[in-house]
């Protein structure tokens, strides 16, 4: 099957389940004329050329943010970093906080917001387009960072490995203001990760350092949307992918975000979008693995109630899943066959409409 075949088949089955394309305009210009922003900062103070640009997204995190920031500033190494502060326009007290830690620290902190509320994509755009650092972490307003030296840690292992993109550590969860756990097993250590290997732990963005040269390279694919799997992901393809086996940062799970607060049916086709744009950009390497979760992923949507899909519909569904995976082993359809028997076969008299 040539590529452009198959990409055919995966964007009829996202169409069919409902999958909206990506909503950034390709002309990266273009679209942040269209976003509105503001900066609070004070340039005269500010150090002219950061080694490192610490990226903190909010939204209505009135309660975390103090501790968001403060797991930053209390960062100990021997170069200058910067704070840079999406603010989303909280209905909370969110932007004052931010702005008063910006008078407090103005060498520090610049704080970028607007009086509308632009969404978390258009938010990332923005304040992506606007970091001044080699490096770049990025997190959001409720999560928080446990080690001092974390910066200067990732830093001397990107030096080491000046062809890597990105450096991945490991997190604890929180749920709300509970206390932090380890919830995954850490993998194997291994200093270099290979594209396999990025799937075997939850590397939560949290705990990531990159180049900001990479995050330029991934804007001008043009083909992924910017979210936590696609940029980890692809960072294999562009210098590789370094690990530091340390816990360094804390994810909070408050069941609001983009992706946990949505239903059933809204992340599946999150991580359909997702996985379609990605096993394209892969094609062909890692076929295998990413059409294995597209099929799991239709198999999950053609069960899930108020999928709107019509019993044609649901067949073709079933259909274009199969056609995408191949040879899948049998052991593997036992899920898919029990489908075919209660959504797609012909309804024998008496049976199911």
């Amino acid at each position: 099957m040539t590529k452009e075949a198959f990409q055919s088949k995966v964007n009829r089955l996202t169409r069919l389940m409902g999958v909206e394309p990506k909503a950034m305009s390709s002309d990266i210009r273009t679209a942040l004329e269209q976003i509105p922003c503001v900066e609070t900062s004070d340039p005269e103070k500010l150090c002219a050329a950061p080694r490192v640009s610490v990226r903190i997204l909010t939204y209505n995190h009135e309660r975390w943010i103090a501790e968001a920031i403060e797991s930053v500033l209390m960062q100990e190494c021997d170069f200058t970093f910067e704070i840079v502060i999406g603010e989303d326009c909280s209905t909370d007290k969110t932007r004052g906080i931010c702005l008063d830690y910006q008078k407090r620290f103005p060498h520090i902190i610049r704080v970028l917001h607007s009086d509308t509320n632009v969404g978390i994509e258009r938010n990332s755009l923005r304040t992506n387009a606007r970091l001044r650092g080699e490096y770049v972490c990025a997190f959001e307003g409720d999560d928080y960072w446990l080690d001092t030296r974390k910066l200067q840690k990732q830093v001397d292992l990107m030096r080491k490995h000046p062809d890597a993109s990105l450096c991945v550590a490991f997190t604890k969860t929180a749920h709300g203001d509970g206390a932090a756990q380890i919830e995954q097993k850490p993998p194997r250590v291994k200093e270099r990760l290979a594209f396999r290997d990025l799937h075997a732990y939850f590397y939560h963005p949290s705990a990531r350092m990159m180049t900001r040269a990479y995050l330029h390279q991934f804007y001008a694919l043009d083909t992924l949307t910017f979210s936590d799997t696609s940029i980890l992901l692809a960072a294999s393809r562009f210098g590789g992918v370094v690990q530091l086996p340390e816990h360094l940062a804390v994810y909070r799970c408050t069941g609001t975000g983009a992706f946990s607060g949505a239903g059933q049916l809204a992340r599946l086709r999150i991580a359909m979008r997702i996985a379609s744009e990605t096993v394209v950009f892969f094609y062909p390497q890692h076929r295998s693995f990413f059409t294995q979760k597209i099929f799991q992923m239709a198999m999950d949507f053609l069960g899930a109630d108020g999928n709107g899909l019509s019993r044609a519909e649901r067949r073709e569904v079933f259909r274009l899943a199969c056609t995408l995976v191949g040879g899948m082993p049998t052991r593997r359809v036992g899920k898919a066959l029990r489908f075919l028997f209660e959504y797609l076969l012909p309804a024998r008299e008496g049976g199911r409409g």
